[in-house]
């Protein structure tokens, strides 16, 4: 749904953008300027004519997935691209765990990141298919370490009481004591 994915984008640049100016990073976040178009001509067959397509601009440089949208995250993600697990943090902190911007993924170059095709998680499961709602919430936390980033945010003990989650992280062994 066009109408969601343009939400997801938008909101996620609005989360960039705050972000950037709280974290005060040498690599801000942008999200790539895409647009919406109708295939007018195609010499394969995909898409088809007449298709409804989004249309991003290229990404120079070296595609990396930093966060799924399921609890991945790249190995050695907290010390080598540490803006990334921090952001979905705030994210999260800054809407009193309403939501989680989350399947971070694009490039860095000399002027910061550029992302394409984020997720948005959120309590209500408002945002397509990719929001995995509360349990992609959970599952975030579960495999989140704070970074640089998220303790000069002063975020780090900001995190939800994953024992409160249980009844929705279905299929995940809780241990039964710390």
């Amino acid at each position: 749904d066009w109408a969601t994915a343009e939400r997801i984008y938008k909101e996620t640049k609005e989360f960039a953008t705050r972000f950037n100016r709280v974290s005060n990073t040498n690599y801000p976040i942008d999200v790539v300027d895409y647009s919406i178009e109708i295939v007018t001509e195609s010499d394969s067959g995909t898409p088809k004519l007449g298709e409804w397509v989004m249309v991003e601009d290229y990404l120079e440089g070296n595609f990396q997935k930093y966060i799924s949208n399921s609890g991945w995250v790249r190995p050695h993600c907290t010390t080598e691209y540490p803006s990334m697990p921090a952001f979905a943090h705030w994210s999260w902190v800054n809407t009193r765990g309403r939501r989680l911007v989350c399947d971070l993924q694009g490039v860095l170059n000399n002027d910061g990141y550029i992302l394409t095709d984020p997720a948005i998680l959120s309590l209500q499961h408002a945002y397509g298919a990719t929001d995995l709602a509360v349990h992609g919430m959970g599952l975030f936390f579960m495999t989140h370490q704070c970074t640089s980033i998220c303790r000069s945010l002063n975020i780090s003990s900001k995190r939800p009481n994953l024992m409160s989650l249980q009844g929705h992280l279905t299929g995940i062994q809780f241990p039964t004591s710390y």
